[in-house]
């Protein structure tokens, strides 16, 4: 397994694009942090009624799925540059072990976009520690972690659904569709005759699971990524290159 990682990990590094893009997103989200300092979103109330800045709040409106998009590109390129360039079958024939080349396409990104989302925090944490005196940070940790751990949900369906299509910008653009389009709209005017609907909304429900720590939330997102994962793995492994 070693040997299908070193791979993926050489592949990964060689290419500038697994850099450039989530760095766009990290300074998206400094971007957001820094001019939404004092804004009200950023701002929680204690037990007295007086307001304090919130660095939780804060993560939450800075980190943004603007910046989860361009850090979550890694998933995408895994598969996608492969098919793309017609080179899916060369790796096979080199590493002919199907479900070790899945799980080191899966893992190697997965590692980025957990080290960049983390550098995207906690340079968060940074600016509002330079410019706010005392910042409320209690369960920031925590908030942190679940925005760590939707980006890789985020992540592995833009994997899965290249996978299903073999064409990369699907899968980026894809979960952005199906955000804004099928669970934003559709959902709205679904949910008028089926009002339960919107809890089941897998990229909404991973969302309010990274803000809020719900632990149904997380149950719908996790859900919705194993069987999409689970589905695009058995397509990898019968499907010919």
């Amino acid at each position: 397994m070693n040997r299908y990682l070193k791979y993926e990990f050489v592949r990964a590094v060689t290419i500038k694009s697994t850099f450039i893009f989530p760095l766009v997103g990290i300074a998206l989200s400094w971007v957001l942090a820094y001019f939404g300092l004092h804004d009200f979103a950023t701002v929680a109330y204690d037990e007295n009624g007086n307001s304090v800045p919130s660095l939780v709040n804060a993560i939450n409106n800075s980190y943004s799925p603007l910046s989860i998009f361009f850090i979550t590109i890694p998933f995408a390129q895994a598969f996608g540059h492969d098919y793309r360039d017609g080179t899916m079958r060369l790796t096979l024939s080199a590493f002919p072990i199907r479900i070790k080349v899945f799980f080191a396409k899966l893992v190697i990104p997965t590692a980025v976009a957990a080290l960049m989302t983390a550098i995207s925090l906690v340079g968060i944490w940074v600016i509002y520690r330079l410019f706010i005196p005392s910042p409320d940070i209690s369960n920031a940790l925590q908030t942190m972690g679940r925005h760590i751990g939707f980006t890789i949900f985020w992540g592995l369906l833009v994997a899965s659904v290249v996978i299903f299509t073999r064409i990369m910008a699907a899968g980026i653009a894809g979960i952005v569709v199906w955000a804004a389009i099928l669970e934003g709209l559709l959902g709205v005017v679904l949910a008028r005759r089926f009002p339960k609907l919107p809890d089941y909304l897998p990229i909404s429900q991973g969302m309010a699971w990274a803000g809020e720590g719900k632990t149904r939330d997380l149950i719908v997102i996790a859900t919705a990524t194993v069987l999409m994962v689970g589905l695009a793995g058995i397509k990898f492994l019968k499907r010919d290159a």
